[in-house]
């Protein structure tokens, strides 16, 4: 897979100045995180946290982020919340590219039997 992430940030952007949403920032995030740029993702990060204090955000989206930030431990909890609240993203988890660092978690493996993926 071609990991071309200063284009993926650069059409991210513009995505996010038509719509500011919880996917967009998720997206542009991960793509900051994969090219080494952890000072942006961590930005994004709390941008979407700041977002989920106004609005509803599935914590899918904040694992996404923290999966790509290589912080394994919080991006399962948050798949675990997400669990908990039943969000439909997870039928996608086992083929989610984003979450391709976590298939040798135990926890993560556990959390796909559970979902019945």
């Amino acid at each position: 897979m071609e990991r071309k992430y200063p284009e993926a940030i650069a059409e991210f952007q513009k995505a996010l100045k038509l719509d500011e949403s919880p996917y967009n920032l998720a997206s542009v995030g991960h793509a900051y995180a994969g090219s080494g740029d952890r000072v942006e993702a961590e930005k994004v990060l709390l941008k979407l946290k700041d977002m989920s204090k106004q609005r509803f955000v599935t914590p899918y989206f904040t694992a996404v982020i923290e999966a790509s930030l290589g912080r394994r431990n919080e991006a399962i909890e948050l798949l675990e919340k997400s669990y908990r609240e039943r969000v439909g993203l997870l039928a996608f988890l086992k083929v989610d590219p984003w979450f391709d660092d976590l298939h040798s978690e135990p926890r993560f493996q556990d959390l796909i039997r559970r979902i019945g993926l």
